[in-house]
């Protein structure tokens, strides 16, 4: 499954199942209501920006 991961102006950090769009007027990136906050859970983004275009991802499910 692929997403794509992307940092609001606000510092918060989402997972989108489809690529997002930044809308100035709300500071934000915004693909469709089903994306994930999954700000602080991954240390790999915390360098990311707002300014920066989101980042694609490969979501794997693993049964443990």
């Amino acid at each position: 499954m692929i997403g794509y991961v992307a940092k609001d102006k606000n510092g918060q950090v989402y997972l989108h199942p489809n690529k997002p769009v930044y809308e100035d007027e709300y500071e934000g990136w915004f693909s469709n209501p089903d994306c994930l906050n999954i700000t602080d859970e991954y240390p790999e983004f915390d360098n990311l920006d707002y300014t920066d275009e989101p980042i694609k991802v490969e979501i794997k499910l693993e049964r443990v």
